[in-house]
Order: C-alpha cells, then sequence, then structure tokens
C-alpha cells in the first residue's frame, strides 16, 4: 500500500470520489476508472461486491433512476458519461459513510423531522444525547450533498440553500416554506370551519348576547364543518398541481434528495401526529368526565383525588403547580399571537389558560400519567423505541430546565420554553394532545366535560393531520423551484381567504 492509498483508509477521500467535492471541480478531464474506483472502495470500506447497492437502496425510495442522477437539465458536453460515473461514485461513498455511522441511516433519513422521529432514549434528557448524535448525522448527510452541487445546479437548488440566516434552517428558503405552508393550512380550515358556523348561527337564529351570531354553542360538536373545510384545501392544492406537470426529472439528484428530505420531514411529523391522536384519545382518563369545573384553585387537588377515589395526600407534590407548566407548554405550542413580544391579547391567551377548570384537567391528566405509568406508543416505521415514559419525561425535563415551581409558569417562560424544546418531544406531543383533547371539550357553558366531544375533536384533528401529511407527499414530483414556487402560490390562495370570525371578533347580528 503506497502513502495515498494508507491516506485514503485513514480518512481522506480522493477529490474525484469525495462527494462534497463537485464533478465540475473533480479532475472533470480525467476518465472514469472503475477499477481505481474499486479498489479504493476495497480499502476504504472493505467492499468488492455490490459495491452500489446502499445508494440504488435510497435512490429507490424516491425514485431515482441510478443512470439519471445528473438530471435532465444538467448541459450536455464532452465527457458527459464521465461525469455521471464520477457522480454515481460520489454518492455511493456518501452512501458508505452515513453506514459507517449508523447501519440503520437510511430510516433516519426518511423520518427526519427534529421532533418524535429524533427520539431514542426512554426519558429527558438523556434523549439530547441521542438527538444529538443523529442531527450530527443528518447534519452530515446535508452538507456533504449540498457542497457536491456543480455550479450548473445552483439555480435550480437556490430555495434549499439560501435563507433569512445563515445556519438557522437547514433547507433554507425551502425548509421553512414548507413549515409555513403547514400553518396557513391549519389557519384556514379553523377559518373556514368557524365560517361555517356563524353562517349556521345566522340561519338558525342562535344569538350570544354578547358575540352575536360569532360564537360556538355548547351543543353543536367540535367536529362541525370539519370534512367540508378539509376538503376544499384539499382540492385547491390538487387543483394547482394538476395544472403544472410533474418535472422532478429535470433536477440532479442531490437537489431531490434535499429537496425530499425536507418534504418527508413534514410529512413524517404530521403523521406520527395523527398517530399520537389515534392513541391519546383512547387514553384520556375517563375520570376527567366527573370533576365539576365550577371550582376554585383551592379546590383542584381534593376535586382530582376525589375523582380517581383517593385522598388528596396522595397526589404528587405542587400537582397543581405542575398542571400550570402543561398548560403553558400547551400555549407555547399553539400560541396564536407568536412569540415576538408580549401583546394583552396574547397575555391574556395564558391567564385564560391558567383558569381553575383548565389547570384540574391538566392536574388530572398528570396524576393519570404518573399512577398508570403511561407510556406512548407511536407505531410509525422507523421509530426505535416506541415507548416512553410519559410523566418522568415531564418530571426530569423540568428538573433539567431549572424551573421553579413556586414561581409560576410567568417567572419560568424562559425555562418552559427550554423545556419545549428539550424534552422528549413525543411525550411532550402526547401529554400537550391530551390536555389538547380536554379543554376544548369543556365550553365555559356546562360545569363538566362534553366526553362526545373528546371523540370529535379528536376526530377532527386526526383528519386534518391526515391531509398535512398528505401535502409535502405530493410535492414529490416536482423540482426544487416549482414546488417551492406551487406553494407560494399555494399559500397566498389560502391567506385571500382565510378569515377566523371567532376570533376577528364578528359579532354582527343583521
Amino acid at each position: 500500500m503506497n502513502t495515498s492509498q494508507a491516506a485514503e483508509k485513514q480518512g481522506e477521500v480522493p477529490a474525484r470520489y469525495a462527494p462534497a467535492v463537485s464533478v465540475s471541480g473533480a479532475e472533470p478531464s480525467m476518465p472514469f476508472d472503475r477499477e481505481d474506483f474499486l479498489d479504493f472502495l476495497d480499502r476504504r470500506f472493505g467492499v468488492s461486491e455490490k459495491v452500489y447497492e446502499p445508494l440504488k437502496a435510497l435512490l429507490a425510495n424516491y425514485g431515482i433512476p441510478f443512470d439519471q442522477l445528473l438530471g435532465q437539465d444538467f448541459p450536455c458536453g464532452e465527457g458527459l458519461d464521465d461525469l455521471l460515473r464520477y457522480e454515481q461514485a460520489k454518492l455511493t461513498v456518501l452512501a458508505r459513510e452515513m453506514s459507517r455511522i449508523n447501519k440503520k441511516w437510511r430510516s433516519h433519513v426518511l423520518l427526519v423531522k427534529g421532533s418524535m422521529s429524533a427520539v431514542f432514549g426512554s426519558s429527558a434528557p438523556s434523549s439530547i444525547t441521542h438527538k444529538t448524535r443523529n442531527t450530527e448525522m443528518l447534519r452530515y448527510y446535508l452538507r456533504e450533498l449540498k457542497n457536491g452541487i456543480p455550479p450548473t445546479g445552483l439555480a435550480s437548488a437556490r430555495p434549499l440553500l439560501e435563507g433569512p440566516e445563515s445556519g438557522q434552517l437547514e433547507g433554507g428558503y425551502f425548509e421553512g416554506r414548507v413549515a409555513q405552508m403547514s400553518r396557513y393550512v391549519a389557519d384556514f380550515i379553523t377559518g373556514r370551519q368557524r365560517e361555517l358556523l356563524v353562517e349556521q348561527n345566522r340561519q338558525q337564529g342562535r344569538l350570544h348576547p354578547r358575540d352575536g351570531y360569532a360564537f360556538w354553542p355548547s351543543h353543536v360538536s367540535p367536529a362541525e364543518g370539519a370534512s367540508e373545510a378539509i376538503g376544499v384545501a384539499r382540492t385547491a392544492f390538487v387543483t394547482l398541481l394538476s395544472m403544472t406537470p410533474p418535472n422532478a426529472h429535470k433536477d440532479m439528484a442531490r437537489v431531490r434528495l434535499l429537496k425530499d428530505f425536507f418534504l418527508d420531514s413534514e410529512a413524517s411529523y404530521w403523521r406520527e401526529m395523527h398517530e399520537l391522536y389515534s392513541s391519546s384519545q383512547r387514553d384520556l382518563p375517563r375520570e376527567i368526565a366527573k370533576i365539576d369545573l365550577r371550582l376554585s384553585r383551592q379546590q383542584i387537588p381534593d376535586a382530582v383525588a376525589d375523582v380517581f377515589g383517593m385522598e388528596a395526600i396522595s397526589l404528587p407534590n405542587m400537582l397543581v403547580e405542575q398542571a400550570e407548566c402543561l398548560v403553558w407548554l400547551y400555549g407555547l405550542k399553539h400560541d396564536p399571537f407568536g412569540l415576538e413580544g408580549a401583546s394583552p391579547e396574547r397575555e391574556a391567551y395564558f391567564q385564560q389558560l391558567k383558569q381553575p377548570p383548565y389547570l384540574a384537567l391538566a392536574a388530572a391528566i398528570l396524576f393519570h400519567l404518573q399512577v398508570t405509568g403511561s407510556e406512548v406508543r407511536v407505531a410509525v416505521p422507523g421509530e426505535t423505541h416506541p415507548g416512553v415514559p410519559v410523566y418522568k419525561s415531564f418530571r426530569a425535563a423540568l428538573e433539567a430546565a431549572g424551573v421553579n415551581l413556586r414561581l409560576g409558569p410567568e417567572a419560568n417562560d424562559a425555562r418552559l420554553n427550554t423545556v419545549m424544546h428539550q424534552m422528549d418531544t413525543k411525550a411532550l406531543n402526547y401529554m400537550v394532545s391530551l390536555f389538547s383533547l380536554a379543554a376544548n371539550a369543556e365550553n365555559g357553558e356546562t360545569p363538566f366535560v362534553h366526553m362526545a366531544h373528546v371523540h370529535d375533536h379528536a376526530l377532527f384533528k386526526i383528519q386534518r393531520f391526515g391531509l398535512l401529511a398528505e401535502l409535502p407527499a405530493r410535492l414529490k414530483p416536482y423540482s426544487c423551484t416549482t414546488a417551492y414556487d406551487l406553494m407560494g402560490t399555494y399559500m397566498s390562495c389560502l391567506k385571500e381567504f382565510t378569515y377566523n370570525p371567532l376570533l376577528l371578533g364578528d359579532t354582527n347580528s343583521d
């Protein structure tokens, strides 16, 4: 073994095979030497048979032909076949390097949202180490793909490579727009659902003394109008896509892998939320239906203990203070006013969440989770550890973030933000989903939770999550720039027709 061969085995990859060096800068005038490449793979990875299989397996997941890695828009010219062979070699080296890092790397690439799919530990904060390793592996994968894009392919990848702040989003403006589209869709569905409700109130003469027709009657299901609103959002998207021919084949494989990475990321997150709510609607403790919500903060411990058939002394210490943290985390995740500073509306929103009825529901949920030792079980492919002790994760995350329960959530706002980002996220989303289902079945007009509404609210959420998982997947047949533009057009349309009369205070009563 000569000096250069020894260096290759120890870590150096020659530029002609390096994934992060573009084919236009990797000795382009040198004809591809298959035997030299096979010798390199043997020295570095100890493989001599089926050397391209890891790459072909990855490409198969995305429907990318092995002989079309350069894309249809790649400039034709002399030596094109050699450039293709070099690109095959570079991506093969990347696939082999990823296998050295983690043999199951492909499942992580396909389910990559920085949330539940990245959870490998049983409790926070120990899972952070595993999350960090997974994140580092994926960043290496993305970096190698990005850096190897030749100058001729940069324009087609611009939405992925440029962003508002360098490094803030791995997928640049493209990643940001994918997530933003989900928010626009959710806001449209919510608004459309309420528009239909107000119109129904007007037709049936249902009038609130303060809010006019803009109110939600206690007997009306939370799923009222949901199917129609979701159907409108889906039809609009499908119609928009039908007017544009699929053209993903124009992009280099690198760009397609990057684009689909972030589309899969968003879709996998919503698939998991779909599974999570399917599970949580079954796991919500029936005892919450027995709590008389006409109570004060001081009465919460006795009320919770009573419905579970025990003495208040048996409850966890500072259960109500823990419940305040849970409702605050719910508020942080669903904040309709954003995080850009304080506003009277935002302060009122969080104060409303701290009202005794909501705290009682949160306290009952936390006690149920502690007593049963509930574990989240979400059957999503690629999830390494499906079971996560929920209450244990919650308490560990509060402690790790330095939350002082005696000070209240306002004083702990920054620490609870830390909890939201560092807690085992599958457990966090599970807890928040339980509280969401319970809170949305309490309408302020009856003293008890309407359990039939729990089922209906869960059904609405499940249907909406299904749509949010579907939309990114529908963009995969399109090139990066086309998909980016289609999302922009769709979002503009949604924004124009999004109107929430309940949020905006439409009190017209004719």
